[in-house]
């Protein structure tokens, strides 16, 4: 077998009956479902370099929040792509006592994987079945990363708390200050923030 299709197999047996079970509904190798005000993605992302039996793939994880596609003025989106979600992980950096990348190298090898994927995917939804709104995926404390700062910014925004929304927007400055191509200002506009501009000076 090719490893795609191994990969496809490993999904059936592994991802597919629990995701299916939670509300999640498959297209080809991603999974969504609605909780609450938040559209959830799973995401099966092979490999480039996937030859023959030889193959490896990657577990991402997207979440949508419709309060932030409203601030933003943009539709809720039932079915998006891992980019078009607002929050986006890697499983393992969700996980990590996980792999980096799930890889076999023939048809005996990838059955190997079917038990951890399991058990992952099953760690995957305690957590996922938590997030049905901003207020209960800021208790999950995931937003750990500089890149975080603008959506945690809008997510306080949102449930006004325009202190913390600043003090956000004043870090994710400070940690983006050696890149002169990125503008508060620009990002002030593109996620609906513009009524904070006025406590910011310079920012381009």
């Amino acid at each position: 077998m090719k490893a795609r299709d191994l990969i496809a197999e490993l999904v059936a047996l592994s991802l597919t009956p629990l995701l299916r079970a939670a509300g999640f509904k498959k297209t080809a190798f991603s999974f969504h479902r609605r909780l609450g005000d938040v559209v959830q993605l799973v995401n099966v992302q092979l490999s480039g370099s996937n030859s023959g039996e030889q193959g490896s793939f990657y577990i991402n994880v997207g979440l949508s929040f419709d309060r932030v596609c409203l601030l933003e003025g943009k539709p809720v989106n039932l079915k998006p792509k891992e980019f078009e979600c607002q929050f986006q992980r890697r499983l393992e950096e969700l996980l990590p006592s996980l792999p980096d990348r799930w890889e076999f190298s023939t048809e005996a090898e990838s059955h190997l994987h079917a038990k951890p994927l399991h058990s992952a995917c099953e760690q995957l939804l305690r957590a996922l079945n938590q997030i049905d709104s901003i207020e209960h995926f800021l208790e999950l404390s995931w937003l750990q990363y500089g890149s975080d700062l603008g959506l945690r910014a809008q997510m306080h925004f949102i449930l006004g708390d325009q202190q913390a929304a600043i003090h956000a927007l004043q870090q994710e400055q400070d940690f983006f200050r050696d890149r002169p191509n990125w503008k508060l200002d620009y990002w002030l506009d593109q996620r609906g923030l513009t009524n904070l501009r006025s406590h910011f000076t310079g920012t381009g």
